[in-house]
């Protein structure tokens, strides 16, 4: 598949998922304080859409057309489809691709840096590790999650934070906020996917 068909198919992606994320947008002002699993449910549905290339149609649908952008567009020069725009998408596509990989090499450099800031940290206990480098806690790592805390917070708060970083191991949190930054990082020319990652 060349590069130009591959952005065409995201952006087409990215437009019939922008309308579920808008609806889970406006669901989460609704809803209010509706059950965590819930939102992620939803959430998990804009990353499918995002992810699978498969549309089912029907006429329930929110989503106006499947393919917004069709396929032709890229080859067929004719007076609905001039030239200047098929050139226009090839430029698109480029500048596309040199974002994906910036924000890829981002998320990798970022994940090694935090990881070396925190290898000195001390063993509390099971795969609770407390460290003088960090500012709050966190969760690391993907197959053997760690929970990270600074030593500055107080043994009353302690118990609190970790029920709270162990809620995110049981929810699978080290695996969907790395997926969801890989969406992005694919579809970062989105502005309302980028509102979707940080809810």
């Amino acid at each position: 598949m060349k590069l130009e068909e591959l952005f065409l198919n995201l952006v087409n992606l990215s437009i019939t998922a922008s309308y579920m994320a808008a609806a889970v947008l406006v669901l989460r002002l609704i809803l209010g304080r509706a059950p965590r699993w819930m939102i992620c449910l939803l959430w998990g549905m804009v990353a499918l859409r995002l992810i699978c290339p498969i549309s089912i149609e029907s006429t329930f649908s929110l989503i106006p057309s499947p393919q917004p952008l069709p396929g032709e567009l890229l080859y067929t020069a004719s007076q609905e489809v001039p030239d200047d725009i098929q050139t226009w998408f090839r430029f698109l596509s480029r500048i596309w691709a040199s974002g994906t990989i910036l924000m890829l090499f981002y998320g990798l450099i970022s994940y090694i840096l935090l990881y070396r800031r925190v290898m000195e940290a001390t063993k509390l206990r099971g795969n609770i590790r407390q460290s003088e480098s960090i500012d709050s806690p966190f969760v690391l790592g993907f197959f053997c999650p760690r929970i990270y805390v600074p030593y500055k917070v107080e043994e009353a708060d302690l118990k609190y934070v970790l029920a709270h970083e162990q809620a995110h191991i049981r929810r699978g949190d080290h695996w969907w906020k790395p997926l969801g930054f890989v969406l992005l990082a694919v579809y970062w020319f989105h502005p309302l996917l980028w509102a979707a990652y940080m809810m």
